[in-house]
């Protein structure tokens, strides 16, 4: 054997030297490489091309002798044990008389998992600290080959690390892993985990083989820390400060929080009420350590003041407009129409009067208002002015003056029949008719008002004579039927002017439907199909003889109101869409397109059937204006849905339409968003018996919808529903449930105490109760019992002898009869 191993060698050295030039002979493995289990079956084909005298495997397990009448040899094994095996595969052929030899060797790679993967933290046991480091450690047992591990380090499903090793040795071999770790308290809980994986190429098992190791969970203890706290908190007067703060603590051990005010301590559970703003700290303490954390309970503003102010001009105010709120709310004016902030000077004037935005504004949030200030001021100087006038002519004295409130205005003069008092607009006026000597003289007019008066006389010339000698008339003997006409614009309208006097002629004069003047009638109508002209003015004249010169003439004026519905009535909030939140001002606004006339008009608001608001006007424009109303509102939960509108009503007096026209608009819906509040009482006490269940209803109204969290005892599944049943296996004791109800705008607790009592066993007693009565009979019947025998069976008996006579008993003697003789006992008496 020893001599054919020679000869191969020195063919192979001899194949070394020749297989340069031998291209035409080569050999390939089928497959090129081999991976395999140790201790799993291997198979690999050997492949030769050209020609050869012998073909073969040598190896330490598994050899194949040479063979020469094939092109492929198999080398198979059902075991692969050896780690270093290294077969190889040989080919002998000739080249010209010559022999040589050819080889190849096959790669193989054999592996094994290992037996175990053991995960575990070096040199320390139980919980860590935060912010410390600390080693954990990774055992694979019995793994080859090593240079293909690579031991990977989860934590959780995150990959933290990955250990590779570059040892060359085949055989299996134990080795460690580490990984170092500062943990924090997000790591508490945390899983750890090491995976040992054998990454063996293309050629290897997909995926690769891999094991991995039971998790290493961690408890990490942790300093205490307050999450979640806002450093203001919004006062909700019947909340709590469990209830009303976000804040929650967090610590491991779990810490003790406590809360305090102005550094004393308080029940954090009791109801709070505005008396309760401040500053508070919450503190929450372990043996790690403790965080504290400062708060501000407040609540936002809410302004104290009237919508109107009056203040007298040049005076030193006392204007008082303040929001509360705590923190104190800052409180900022804007002029309404330039929306530019003002400050408000100290003495007020005219040009200081008007509309005035205040915004309050504190960490809790704003509030707005607004404020009319109406400056009070006397009467200035009167504008009127004297005349000089022909005789006959007519004349009018205008009186006006400025002030606030509007003055009211008296005459002085001597007085006459032909001189009437108006007041248009604000004005005065003095209207002298065919102005005569008793005209001549000094007019004076006076305007006051609560703040002051003033005063102005003028004169009044009236000049020429009288030359028309006409028949004195005393009065105008004309007559308009109707007198007072209220006509809707583009109506037709129609008025009889009749005179109950002789005249020279009558006639109409007018703008539109002008009557030309005729002399053989008593009346004249004016007609017109349709009233277009807002400034019409018709007049009904007529001329009446005199005894020499012109006729004398007089006119009778109609009273004409034409009045035009609105376009359209709208309403809308200003400056808001949505929802509107409870206790918060909104103001809400309707326009009125296109009325006349104004000042006729009464803009009423209706909350649902209700009249909330009315809004007149003292604008005297006859032609068509737009104009708005508004109303200040400061909705509560129970206007969630309500229906706001507005009616534009033209109160046109008794000679217009009945009832007065109006038009509504249509409705504004709104919709208010405020915090949880409960139905029913705050809190609640039941009684229940062992084994018993209850309903308990926490349903809350709210909008938004309120969502619910309760917090039941350990033992009582959780629950978001408003309804929570109570567990039928609760304990015989005193159970409390905290109910919460909250949205976006705050939250309420409601308290349930269920009192569970224990079943009362009455098997036992009455077990006892029959027991007893059974002693109890049994000891009676004995008693009767004795006492039917002493009377019966008992007395004095006189024992005789008795002589033999006939046997009137036998006695039964051991199975024998006996003639032992017997004789009746007589009782009289016995003696005992």
């Amino acid at each position: 054997m020893c001599g054919g191993a020679l000869i191969r060698v020195l063919l192979g050295l001899l194949c070394v030297g020749v297989r340069v030039g031998s291209e035409g002979h080569s050999i390939q493995f089928h497959p090129a490489s081999v991976v395999v289990r140790h201790g799993d079956p291997v198979l690999v084909n050997c492949t030769v091309t050209g020609d050869h005298i012998g073909i073969g495997w040598e190896a330490s397990e598994g050899s194949v002798g040479t063979v020469t009448d094939v092109q492929f040899v198999t080398w198979r094994l059902d075991h692969v044990t050896e780690w270093d095996i290294r077969p190889r595969c040989y080919m002998n052929y000739l080249i010209g008389k010559n022999y040589s030899q050819q080889d190849e060797k096959l790669r193989i790679t054999l592996y094994l998992l290992p037996e175990s993967l053991d995960i575990s933290a070096v040199n320390h046991t139980g919980p860590m600290l935060e912010g410390q480091q600390y080693r954990l450690q990774c055992e694979a047992t019995n793994i080859a080959p090593v240079q293909n591990l690579t031991v990977k380090w989860y934590k959780g499903e995150t990959l933290e690390n990955q250990t590779s090793y570059d040892d060359l040795s085949k055989t299996p071999v134990d080795v460690s892993s580490t990984l170092l770790i500062t943990p924090t308290s997000a790591d508490d809980g945390a899983q750890y985990s090491c995976v040992a994986e054998l990454e063996l190429g293309p050629e290897g098992p997909q995926p690769p083989p891999s094991i991995k190791s039971d998790p290493l969970t961690i408890t990490v203890h942790y300093k205490p820390r307050i999450t979640g706290c806002s450093d203001h908190m919004e006062l909700r007067e019947g909340e709590t400060l469990d209830t009303l703060v976000s804040c929650r603590a967090k610590g491991n051990p779990s810490p003790m929080v406590t809360w305090y005010r102005d550094q004393s301590e308080l029940n954090s559970s009791t109801p709070l009420t505005r008396r309760d703003v401040g500053r508070y700290v919450i503190t929450a303490k372990s043996a790690l350590g403790s965080a504290s954390v400062n708060l501000t309970l407040g609540y936002g503003p809410i302004f104290i003041c009237d919508h109107k102010y009056e203040v007298r001009v040049n005076e030193r105010h006392a204007l008082m407009c303040t929001a509360e709120g705590f923190p104190l709310p800052e409180v900022t004016w804007f002029t309404e129409e330039e929306n530019e902030e003002v400050e408000l000077p100290a003495h007020m004037t005219r040009g200081d009067a008007g509309q005035y935005r205040l915004i309050a504004r504190n960490a809790f949030g704003a509030a707005n208002h607004t404020l009319e200030i109406e400056v009070l001021y006397p009467p200035s100087e009167i504008e009127l002015e004297g005349d000089e006038v022909d005789f006959g002519a007519s004349v009018v004295l205008k009186c006006s003056a400025w002030g606030n409130p509007r003055p009211t205005y008296s005459w002085v003069y001597q007085r006459s029949p032909d001189v009437q008092e108006r007041s248009v607009d604000g004005v005065s006026l003095l209207n002298i008719s065919r102005a005569s000597e008793r005209n001549n003289g000094s007019y004076s007019c006076y305007a006051e008002n609560p703040m002051g008066n003033v005063s102005k006389t003028v004169r009044l010339t009236v000049t020429g004579e009288d030359k028309s000698l006409h028949t004195t008339i005393s009065e105008c003997p004309i007559k308009i039927e109707p007198s007072t006409v209220v006509v809707r614009h583009g109506d037709p309208v129609s008025v009889n002017c009749t005179v109950s006097a002789d005249h020279v002629g009558i006639g109409w004069e007018a703008s539109e439907g002008s009557v030309d003047m005729v002399t053989d009638v008593q009346f004249v109508t004016w007609n017109l199909e349709t009233v277009t002209d807002w400034e019409m003015a018709p007049r009904c004249f007529a001329n009446f003889p005199t005894k020499a010169g012109p006729p004398f003439q007089c006119d009778e004026k109609i009273n004409i109101t034409l009045y035009k519905p609105p376009d359209s009535v709208s309403i809308s909030a200003v400056n808001h869409t949505g929802p509107m939140v409870e206790r918060e001002e909104y103001q809400l606004q309707c326009e009125v397109q296109n009325i006349a006339p104004v000042q006729y008009l009464t803009v009423k608001w209706y909350k649902g059937g209700t009249l909330e608001n009315q809004t007149s006007y003292d604008d005297l424009t006859k032609t068509p204006v737009n104009v708005s109303s508004t109303l200040l509102i400061t909705p509560t939960s129970a206007d969630d849905g309500a229906q706001y509108s507005c009616v534009a009503e033209l109160e046109l007096g008794p000679e217009g339409p009945q009832p007065p026209p109006s038009i509504k608009s249509d409705p504004l819906n709104i919709t208010v968003h405020y915090p949880p509040f409960f139905y029913s009482p705050k809190d609640e006490t039941l009684e229940l018996t062992e084994g018993e269940g209850v309903p308990l209803n926490c349903s809350a109204q709210g909008n938004p919808p309120p969502e619910y969290s309760w917090s039941p005892p350990l033992n009582q599944e959780e629950t978001t529903s408003h309804t929570l049943i109570t567990s039928t296996s609760l304990s015989p004791i005193t159970h409390t449930f905290t109910c919460t109800a909250s949205n976006h705008l705050g939250k309420q607790s409601k308290i349930f105490t269920v009192k569970i009592n224990p079943i009362v066993d009455y098997l036992p007693l009455i077990a006892g109760i029959v027991a007893i009565s059974v002693v109890f009979i049994a000891v009676f019947f004995v008693f009767i019992y004795s006492i039917y025998y002493k009377n019966t069976k008992m007395g004095q008996y006189d024992l005789k002898l008795g002589k033999s006579r006939a046997q009137n008993a036998n006695v039964a003697q051991n199975g024998r009869e006996s003639s032992l003789p017997m004789k009746k006992l007589t009782q009289p008496s016995l003696n005992v």
